[in-house]
């Protein structure tokens, strides 16, 4: 193939590559650039510019190559039973339209006997799904790629995991109630990445093992610790590695021995700056105890390039940080934390942080530790506000419900009780306006001679007397121009019965 620019004037001699596969070619007016046993790879754009004593000038190319289908992709893979894995087919080709293919054996899938086996496709790649259930999912899968140029197959393998090998246990080193232990990598992982490792230990030649997981973090495991150790005892620990496929052999067991009971190590500290750029955290991680627990921490603090150490802080054993507040804006700090226990003090463990620059607005600490840095009297000020609005809040239902409380008595007086508005609701039938007849309970003449004659208590009638309120109600219903009418009410605890009497009675 070759490409031919035409240049004035000639600029240069031939030239060609390294492996003779570009060559250049410049005569007279003419240049040409020769590319030979074309690859795929050549594609592209070419740039030929042409240079004399009075300037230049330059023309792009554009290369494009037509070629077969390119498969790439990882070859093997490995995984167990239940657990899915892709098989993946990359595909270059130009044309890009490409009809891709998998094959097990000769027949294409998925199949109907292959419900483990599923596929998705784009236009670059077409990836096989493989959820193995036995033996038989294991082995090779081919990839088939065709376009109008050629067709070119792969083979991929589908490989059973295993579980890892046993790790290597370094040096054991003990503590009073801890116990640091150094290990290698196992030497083949089962063709799965480790993800956890597991460590078992007990009293040695005694008891049941007592066990801890140390997830794997990103990169490699070096060491774990064990802990929960009594002192002055004598233990033996194992290791193992635990994969996706499951747990590998454990590794030889290893012999040591706790150490009395003594001061506890440092704590190791880590920190990480506030929102606020003048506060700062300090956390720390706490050691071994030695053998004995931890009382409290004490903490101190100072600007590096001072002297003075501010006033000591004493924490309970069970705080994991301390939060240091109004620092100078700019400055190297030094906080020093120790572990106390019956035997002592532990040796400080040291941290060093910069606090940032004083900016030109000082932005509000957002942080869970604001409230924190509030004075007793800012909260105290809060709590009690809560409080009064709680109470009108409380003040103000009672008043729109039960027409009672503090607003109420600014207000006017109390209103009538529940029970007094019953009792004023049932006079009230009886002297409302005259247009309207007051609830009452009409008998015959029949049913009071009925009455009278039954065992039952007498029913009151025209001729029973009054007392003295009833005949004051009486009077005040009976209407104007009906003399001739006479009303009966009869009083019997709470309730009022008014039977109206025809004047023929009278």
């Amino acid at each position: 193939m070759s490409l031919v620019f035409v240049v004035i004037p000639a600029p240069s001699p031939p030239l060609q590559s390294t492996d003779g596969t570009v060559m250049v070619r410049s005569d007279a007016r003419v240049s040409s650039l020769t590319v030979k046993n074309v690859k795929y790879t050549d594609a592209g754009q070419y740039l030929c510019t042409a240079r004399n004593s009075i300037g230049e000038d330059a023309q792009p190319a554009h290369l494009e190559v037509l070629y077969a289908p390119k498969i790439q992709g990882v070859l093997a893979m490995y995984t167990w039973e239940g657990n899915a894995v892709n098989l993946s087919c990359e595909v270059q080709a130009n044309p890009s339209e490409v009809t891709l293919v998998w094959l097990r054996d000769g027949q294409q899938l998925p199949s109907a006997n292959t419900s483990n086996i599923k596929i998705f496709q784009n236009l670059a790649a077409s990836f096989l799904e493989v959820t193995p259930t036995s033996e038989n999912d294991y082995g090779s899968y081919n990839c088939s790629a065709s376009n109008d140029l050629g067709t070119e197959s792969k083979e991929f393998l589908l490989i059973q995991a295993d579980v890892p090998s046993a790790p290597t246990l370094g040096l054991v080193e003990p503590f009073s109630s801890t116990a640091r232990i150094q290990l290698m990598e196992p030497e083949a992982t089962g063709g799965v990445p480790v993800l956890r490792y597991k460590a078992e230990w007990r009293p040695q030649g005694q008891g049941t093992w007592a066990q801890q997981t140390y997830e794997l973090p990103e990169g490699s495991l070096s060491e774990v610790t064990v802990d929960n150790l009594k002192p002055e005892t004598s233990y033996e620990v194992k290791v193992s590695a635990v994969n996706g496929k499951g747990e590998g052999d454990s590794s030889p067991t290893a012999l040591f021995k706790t150490e009395p009971v003594r001061k506890p190590n440092p704590p190791k500290l880590e920190g990480s700056p506030r929102p606020k750029g003048n506060s700062f955290r300090v956390n720390w991680i706490k050691q071994d105890d030695g053998g004995s627990p931890i009382l409290h921490y004490l903490i101190r603090y100072r600007p590096k390039q001072t002297s003075d150490w501010k006033p000591e802080i004493q924490l309970p054993s069970a705080s994991e940080h301390v939060l240091l507040t109004g620092l100078r804006w700019d400055t190297e700090y030094e906080v020093l934390v120790v572990a106390e226990n019956q035997k002592g003090k532990s040796q400080p463990g040291s941290f060093f942080f910069r606090t940032a620059a004083e900016p030109s607005a000082i932005p509000a600490d957002v942080s869970d530790d604001s409230l924190m840095n509030l004075p007793m009297g800012v909260i105290a000020g809060i709590l009690v506000g809560v409080f009064v609005l709680l109470l009108l809040a409380v003040d103000i239902t009672c008043f729109f419900v039960n027409k009672c409380g503090l607003i109420m008595c600014l207000c006017g007086k109390p209103g009538p009780g529940t029970k007094g508005q019953n009792l004023e609701e049932g006079t009230a039938a009886f002297i409302k306006d005259e247009s309207k007849e007051p609830i009452v309970e009409v008998r015959t003449e029949d049913e009071c001679t009925a009455n009278h004659n039954a065992g039952g208590p007498t029913e009151p009638n025209e001729t029973t007397p009054l007392t003295e309120p009833e005949k004051r109600l009486s009077e005040g219903k009976r209407r104007p121009g009906a003399a001739g009418a006479l009303t009966e009410v009869t009083g019997q605890h709470d309730s009022l019965i008014a039977t109206n009497v025809s004047s023929s009675k009278a």
